[in-house]
């Protein structure tokens, strides 16, 4: 069987006996993991398996015959569309096809499931961190093949059950928002930050710190440590925003509201110290 099909197949030949005919490719993304999102790169990266499925005329056989329904092999044995990421910031060519497998059934039917780790440009909108969500698009399209009348049909994608859940980002939910033309599909990611973390390590200090402000007003001026307790307080409200910034891209589009409100606070702690030098300074 082998050799009936692969004798004179051809890798570089469109897959139809009439070149004007029309190759539909059906697309999907299998979604296995979520690394997270780079706020400072802008960058969403995940792990998972591209789905093609579409007709090739030149790899038909009689199952009766040989008794066979499906074939395996290798993928860069076969015809594969060169299906791009457009929007990728880490390969800009086509998608690999060695070393990945393909099944093809007995009528023509191929199936190209290609595994990878993809890494796609995502604009963040940091104005509401730490509670925030990020949507992103992944944009997957013909390489070459709108030359050679190839078209793309975009499926819905699918989360497997087995899917390694990201300890920063929740998945709301992902896919197949729209097609951008024949050649061109847009799916859809939409994640919501898992804020616990921040809470604790800079929200809670805010509050603290926020309370410690007013504390200094109580302590006496006999106890020599009024100035000291508003630098201290001021030194640490600077310490924290240097942590919001650290990881926040460099984005004048969007501002902060947290990095606002902190420096609201810096503003009003170093008041509160102007303030605490004149009292001990009249006292």
């Amino acid at each position: 069987l082998f050799e009936t099909l692969f004798d004179d197949y051809n890798t570089l030949v469109k897959p139809r006996y009439n070149v004007s005919h029309i190759i539909n490719v059906v697309v999907s993304f299998n979604l296995y993991s979520l690394s997270g999102i780079d706020e400072k790169q802008q960058r969403l990266t995940f792990t998972g398996w591209c789905s093609f499925k579409w007709k090739d005329e030149f790899l038909v056989w009689n199952r009766t015959e040989y008794g066979v329904d499906i074939l395996t092999i290798s993928a860069d044995k076969i015809w594969t569309p060169d299906i791009q990421i457009f929007n990728s910031d880490i390969n800009f060519g086509p998608i690999e096809v060695a070393p990945s497998r393909s099944l093809i059934y007995w009528n023509g039917s191929v199936g190209w499931y290609p595994g990878s780790k993809f890494s796609t440009y995502c604009k963040i909108n940091i104005r509401h961190f730490p509670f925030d969500s990020q949507m992103c698009n992944i944009n997957a399209g013909l390489w070459s093949s709108m030359l050679d009348g190839v078209t793309l049909e975009g499926h819905q994608p699918i989360i497997f059950s087995s899917f390694e859940e990201n300890s920063e980002w929740e998945i709301v939910y992902f896919k197949y928002s729209k097609v951008v033309s024949d050649y061109l599909l847009q799916y859809t990611i939409l994640l919501k930050r898992r804020y616990m973390f921040q809470i604790l390590n800079i929200i809670l200090p805010i509050v603290i710190l926020s309370l410690l402000t007013n504390l200094v007003f109580l302590l006496p001026v006999e106890s020599g440590e009024k100035v000291s307790l508003s630098i201290s307080i001021l030194l640490s409200y600077t310490v924290l925003i240097t942590l919001v910034v650290s990881v926040l891209p460099s984005n004048s589009d969007n501002v902060c509201l947290l990095a606002v409100y902190i420096i609201s606070l810096v503003f009003l702690s170093a008041l509160s110290t102007l303030a605490t030098v004149l009292v001990v300074y009249f006292h």
